[in-house]
């Protein structure tokens, strides 16, 4: 190159800097050139990720085809790669529609009625011969599936290979997983919660149980309540601590105790001790869930002692209603409360 004076200069070669030839350089590149350096660059520190398979034909027994594949470390330890990200992908959830299919097989679509989402049974509408609508509730409905057409619903979920979604089979298949889960011995040890000893006192005692009322909106005399006493003295006999009960305990023991109220009501009630007639009084309503209730109560006058008579009232029995709440429907409510009872005849 002439500067001017008449010095000539080579041209100097050029040179990949570390930048673009380092194959662990991650950071982006703009110009075309560039990139099509790094690209050189990566192929020949590298080189290609997979080895190309050749097949060729044995000269002797050309019905079988010889492969031959020479992978290096690299590259096997490349498919090992591409193999566990592959299985670690778990699998697409189902979408909404394929989970409610039993649903939309045995009931027809949402519609509405009185402002409310119904949906008509179709096993039932075509066996009575006029509508039967229900609470468009996937809930309620797979109920009503089980009360009345446990059997069809079974043989279809059979046939569609679908698993079965009444509350009476969810139930059946966690028992038989709790079963499983018992049998080492590992899942019968627990830890014992180590809990901060608090030394009582009546001021603390009475901050707390105020703490309590306020907190749970409870009346003042709550804590007179002869069962408020049982309470607390039962729990002060526990030598490592109380257990309170969750939610599901605490809805299966109060079912537990209506069914053991409801037995002892019908053998008090067919007694010699009442003689005379059980005047039911009921009232309905529906909760915000659009779910309707059903209660009874009943009074009669009960001979306790020979020539001693007492005025006695019990709650007889609380139903859902799933469906209109016509006088039909209620007195047959009413009359299926009176029958479980045993005093439908006074």
């Amino acid at each position: 190159m002439d500067n001017g004076i008449g010095a000539v200069r080579s041209r100097r070669p050029a040179i990949l800097s570390k930048k673009l030839a380092d194959p662990d350089n991650i950071g982006d590149i703009q110009l075309s050139s560039h990139q099509a350096s790094r690209k050189e660059a990566l192929d020949k520190t590298k080189g290609l990720k997979r080895s190309s398979a050749t097949a060729e034909l044995d000269a002797d027994d050309p019905g079988i085809a010889l492969l031959q594949f020479n992978p290096s470390q690299e590259n096997i330890s490349d498919v090992d790669t591409e193999i566990d990200e592959i299985q670690e992908i778990p699998p697409p959830k189902p979408h909404i529609a394929d989970r409610t299919r039993d649903v939309d097989q045995f009931f027809s679509r949402t519609l509405k009625k009185e402002g409310k989402n119904v949906r008509e049974c179709r096993w039932c509408s075509k066996k009575q011969g006029h509508p039967i609508v229900l609470v468009s509730d996937v809930s309620t409905l797979r109920r009503h599936l089980q009360s009345a057409h446990k059997v069809a619903y079974r043989d279809w979920c059979a046939k569609n290979n679908f698993e079965s979604r009444l509350p009476k089979d969810i139930q059946a298949r966690k028992d038989k997983a709790e079963v499983k889960k018992q049998s080492r011995i590992e899942e019968h040890l627990t830890e014992q919660e180590v809990r901060e000893k608090v030394h009582y006192s009546d001021q603390l005692f009475r901050e707390v149980a105020v703490e309590w009322l306020v907190s749970t909106d409870q009346p003042i005399g709550a804590l007179n309540h002869p069962k408020f006493h049982q309470m607390i003295h039962i729990a002060s006999q526990a030598k490592n601590g109380i257990k309170i009960p969750d939610r599901c305990q605490t809805r299966q023991e109060i079912m537990s105790s209506f069914k053991k109220q409801m037995n002892f009501l019908r053998t008090r009630l067919n007694s010699f001790t009442v003689q005379g007639v059980v005047n039911l009084t009921c009232d309905a309503w529906q909760a915000s869930n659009v779910d309707g209730y059903f209660a009874v109560t009943g009074t009669w006058i009960e001979e306790a002692k020979p020539r001693e008579w007492e005025t006695q009232t019990a709650l007889l029995g609380f139903v859902r209603l799933n469906n209109a709440h016509n006088g039909r429907r209620l007195g047959k409510a009413l009359f299926k409360v009176a029958s479980r009872l045993g005093i439908a005849h006074k």
